[in-house]
């Protein structure tokens, strides 16, 4: 699978797009049966899944504009063009966004008041952070703390 393509849940939901996931997790949540993925994304996915040895929930994948406008999503979302996903693990967001990181993921959405973490392909890098109390995303250089990635350092 290359780039961004687009799948039928009714005909494609069970076709696998990686080891571990399948369309009908990227489904749209308003019910809508075309469903657009990306392969980098996967990708990520799959990489992530692999490292942490945990599964991964797709709690949001494609969103159609209708839906992405309904549950306030940006108005250029990597979601409505099939390139994100919002996922949870049992090891927490940050553990997600950190991995992530490691993985080369250059869009990464962290939300400390979420049990989830958004990943995208997007080509530059732009990593964000939302607080409870704080109604706007603002950037972050890293989710990796300098232990982490002196122990990254010395592995390589």
């Amino acid at each position: 699978m290359m780039g961004v393509k687009t799948y039928s849940k009714s005909k494609d939901g069970n076709t696998k797009v990686s080891k571990n996931f399948k369309v009908k997790e990227f489904a749209c949540k308003d019910g809508s049966d075309a469903i657009k993925i990306d392969s980098v994304t996967v990708n990520y996915l799959q990489m992530a899944r692999n490292l942490i040895g945990h599964a991964i929930t797709i709690n949001s994948g494609y969103r159609t504009h209708a839906y992405n406008t309904k549950v306030g999503g940006s108005t250029n979302s990597y979601h409505v063009k099939g390139q994100a996903c919002d996922t949870t693990s049992k090891l927490g967001a940050l553990v997600l966004a950190r991995v992530y990181e490691l993985l080369g993921a250059k869009g990464i959405g962290y939300y400390s008041y979420s049990p989830f973490c958004h990943v995208d392909s997007r080509a530059s890098k732009y990593f964000w952070r939302q607080d409870k109390s704080n109604v706007s995303y603002y950037s972050v250089q890293t989710f990796l703390s300098t232990t982490i990635i002196k122990r990254v350092q010395t592995y390589l």
